[in-house]
């Protein structure tokens, strides 16, 4: 999931966190949603930039769409319309990221 890998950087680089409502990308189950291969791109901007970007994917046609924001502590947080689907804290999911998997799954 590159909005992950996006927090990860975030967190790395300035102890930001990242929260990302997924209702509005549809209606499918939240799995497909959250990891679904479907081409695209993921831009950070300012909010005071935000207004200008999407204006000028507009004017090329290209279709895009706020999907979260920097929050100031480091959570990573998944919503789901009222549900709360994961929020995590930035330091355990990192060291988790950067383990082998092998020990969790014996």
């Amino acid at each position: 999931m590159a909005a992950f890998e996006m927090a990860l950087g975030g967190w790395r680089a300035r102890g930001l966190g990242l929260q990302v409502p997924i209702s509005a990308l549809g209606a499918t189950a939240p799995e497909a949603r959250l990891y679904s291969e479907a081409p695209g791109f993921l831009y950070e901007v300012s909010k005071e930039r935000l207004t200008d970007l999407l204006a000028l994917l507009a004017r090329h046609e290209v279709d895009a769409t706020m999907i979260g924001r920097t929050l100031a502590e480091p959570r990573f947080r998944v919503l789901d319309g009222g549900r709360t689907l994961i929020d995590a804290d930035l330091n355990e999911l990192a060291a988790l990221h950067a383990a082998p998997l092998r020990p969790l799954v014996e």
